[in-house]
This record gives C-alpha cells, structure tokens and sequence, in this order.
C-alpha cells in the first residue's frame, strides 16, 4: 500500500477517534473513508449498519470534492482564455475583461451545485448522522436550549434537501413530477414538525430523538425516503409578500452586479471585484430565502395573500 495511501487512513481513523474532521484531507478520498469507517463503529446508535453507510458518508463527501475540483479546473482555463483574449489595455478589452471575469465566477459556483444539487438524499444522511453523533457524545448538553437549537437547525437543513430531491427528477411526465414534489413536501414537513419538540421537549426524550434521527437515516440511506413519516398539514404562516421581496432583492443585487461589469472601463479592474461581490451577496440572498427555480412559481402560488 503507498505510503501516503497508509498515512491518510492512518489519519482519518485518529480524526474519528478526536471528532476532527481535517478540511484539507478530506480533499482525499482514502482520509473520508477511513474517517467515516472509524465514526460509524464509534456510534452506539448506528454502528450495526456498518459499511453500507459510511460508504454512503464517505461517498458523498468525495462526490462533492470532485465536483468542485472539476469546477476549480474549469475556472482556472477560463480565466487563462479570458486574460489572454484582453491582453491590452483599452475599454473595450477592459469590459470584456470584467464580464468573463463574472461570468468565470458563475461557473464555477454553478457547476458544483448542480452535481451537488444531486446528492440531496446523501446530504441528508449525512447531516442526520451528524446531529446523532452531536447526541451522543454532548448528551450532558441536553438540557441545554443552545444546544437543543442546534440540533433542530440540522433537522432544518435535511428537510431542506428532502424537499429539493424532485429536482433530480428531469425525465418523466409533470403530473408524476408533481406528486412527487408533494410527497417530499409532506415528509420534509414531518422533519420539521420534529423541531419544535427538540426545542421544546415535554416528553421527547434523548434516546426517543436519537431513535427517531437514527430510523430516519436510514430510510433516506436505504433508499427509501419515501417511507419517512409525513407531517399533518398546517396553515402557512409566510406570506405571498415576504417571497416577493426576497426575491425581488435578489435580482436587484444581481442586477447591479452586471451594471457595475459594464463601468470597468472607468473603475478599472475594480469593477469585476465589485460585480463579483454584489453577485455573491444576490445568490446568498436567494439561497437563504428558500427560493430554488424549480419551486419559486410554485411557492407564489401557494402562500397566503
């Protein structure tokens, strides 16, 4: 076995043991293998699903490593192509300059979410195993409502990625796409309707939130998320207003990055930096709002007047 082969298995099963997860190791697949390996038979609660699910771990991780290495790539030839193409110092080189510098910078932010976009039901495993080792080893901490919160904020994040899976859905025929997108609604509402009882724990107890995270990973690992409890409807509470001008706020900041693109032959090479950040703060806003292009008509539709 290689040296370095060796050395990064070596490594991840100490991380596991320390529950330190080295972010530049776990560029390499061997680390995040024998990282989750290790995590997994440590965990009082899951380790009896053994390989099959620190496979699933693992692979997620370095699925998403392979897309933004790919998307690194790709942005580095296209600045290459981009600075060689304006070699000279005039406005019009300047402006062109600017928006393949903007337009670099989409890319690569779109390339890996569109092949992470994918891994929803892996995310979520993967941030329910989180939030089950989190239980385990601070259970002293459970009667803290800092802590508490936390945990229902990883909740919120898998329902999130339960909702988004029918995005991955592209080939078949709009009325099952639909259903499907309502099964996903019901059972990401399930998830949610748990967080307030973590919260708020009148009679759910440690190892009952533990037990209910750990059967819940594992019919998303298991490939049967569709099995997941749904949540009992209830009357929405965010209204029609509140998305429009979340998004409307988010064309205005991405609207003026691509005015701010078109001054750099007055501002300089300044105006990419300012484009760029405009643009960034655009998608955050988009993001933190919920708003993905394949439920926006869908959520206008259906909130409250």
């Amino acid at each position: 076995m290689p040296t370095f082969k060796r050395y990064l298995q070596n490594k991840g099963e100490r991380d596991a043991d320390n529950r330190r997860h080295d972010l530049v190791l776990s560029l390499f697949n061997s680390y995040n293998e024998s990282y989750y390996k290790q995590e997994v038979q440590r965990s009082a609660s899951v380790k009896e699903f053994g390989s099959k699910l620190s496979g699933n771990l693992a692979g997620c991780e370095n699925e998403a490593n392979k897309a933004m290495r790919k998307s690194i790539i790709i942005g580095i030839i296209a600045l290459i192509i981009v600075f060689l193409l304006t070699n000279h110092n005039t406005p019009a080189a300047r402006t062109f300059r600017s928006f393949g510098v903007l337009v670099t910078y989409l890319m690569v932010l779109i390339y890996p979410w569109r092949r992470i976009g994918r891994l929803n039901e892996e995310r979520a495993v993967r941030w329910l195993f989180q939030a089950i080792r989190e239980l385990e080893v601070k259970s002293d901490n459970w009667r803290s409502s800092n802590f508490r919160y936390s945990i229902a904020k990883r909740v919120e994040s898998v329902a999130i990625v339960i909702e988004r899976i029918p995005l991955g859905f592209h080939d078949i025929a709009p009325i099952a796409r639909q259903d499907i997108i309502n099964a996903c609604k019901a059972r990401a509402l399930g998830l949610r309707q748990l967080e307030a009882s973590i919260i708020m724990p009148n009679s759910l107890t440690l190892a009952d939130l533990i037990e209910r995270l750990k059967s819940a990973m594992w019919c998303i690992a298991d490939d049967r998320w569709y099995e997941l409890p749904e949540g009992q409807p209830t009357e929405r509470v965010r209204s029609r207003w509140m998305i429009v001008v979340q998004a409307t706020s988010a064309i205005i900041f991405i609207g003026l990055s691509i005015f701010v693109a078109t001054l750099a032959p007055k501002i300089g090479n300044y105006a990419s930096i300012a484009a760029v950040s405009l643009l960034t703060v655009g998608l955050v806003i988009l993001n933190r709002s919920g708003l993905l292009p394949g439920y926006l008509t869908d959520a206008l539709g259906q909130a409250e007047n």
